[in-house]
């Protein structure tokens, strides 16, 4: 059976930045397993599974449009210390759950300064290109 919309798909992988980098991979774990067409992976890598099979190992490379996005400078924000006061030995690096009007957001603390902290909510591989090292292992219709 060939990769299609409302196919559940397994898949081991690694990925990697342009110049190599792992970034994450399925060695020692579960592969993953995901319903091809439901937005569960990146649009990038989806597109490019689309209409493989079993058995298929591809690279794929995938730019930040097609990826986690390009980087929103609107994202960056100085807010005041006090504003994370409930948050014990802030450290550049740092990523905090916020609370926004419809959502929960990931944030990233990339500067901390005397009375401010720049924060960054931009997800942290948006604006890089990525490349998947992929390996079908499954295809089935879902049920």
């Amino acid at each position: 059976m060939k990769i299609s919309q409302g196919s559940v798909v397994t898949i081991d992988y690694d990925l990697k930045t342009e110049k190599g980098t792992l970034i994450d991979t399925t060695e020692g774990r579960d592969p993953l397993s995901y319903i091809h067409g439901n937005g569960d992976i990146i649009p990038g890598l989806e597109a490019a599974l689309e209409g493989e099979h079993p058995g298929k190992e591809l690279s794929v490379s995938v730019s930040p449009e097609d990826g986690y996005g390009i980087r929103n400078s609107a994202l960056v924000a100085r807010v005041p210390k006090e504003v994370l006061n409930g948050v014990p030995d802030l450290e550049v690096g740092m990523q905090l759950q916020v609370k926004t009007n419809d959502d929960v957001q990931t944030i990233t603390i990339i500067q901390i300064e005397e009375e401010t902290v720049v924060i960054d909510g931009n997800h942290p591989l948006a604006g890089h290109t990525l490349v998947f090292d992929v390996k079908v292992i499954n295809v089935k219709e879902s049920s």
